[in-house]
């Protein structure tokens, strides 16, 4: 998949620009602690408790763990 593919699914099941990582781990189907460290070092918003990341960001990240 690629990183276009990958973002349209991702905002397409959440219906916004940013997601957290628990978010990222049910919609790709894969563990929590992996989403976490995915998400690390992307930029996000902090709201609340919460860190909203932006999915242009992980999808990037997605499709550079997907290549190898």
């Amino acid at each position: 998949m690629t990183k276009t593919q990958i973002k349209k699914d991702l905002e397409k099941r959440t219906e916004a620009i940013v997601i957290t990582a628990p978010m990222v781990a049910k919609v790709m189907q894969m563990r929590r602690s992996e989403a976490y460290a995915l998400c690390e070092g992307c930029n996000y918003e902090k709201r609340g408790r919460s860190k909203l990341y932006y999915i242009d960001d992980v999808a990037e990240r997605l499709a550079k763990r997907m290549m190898v």
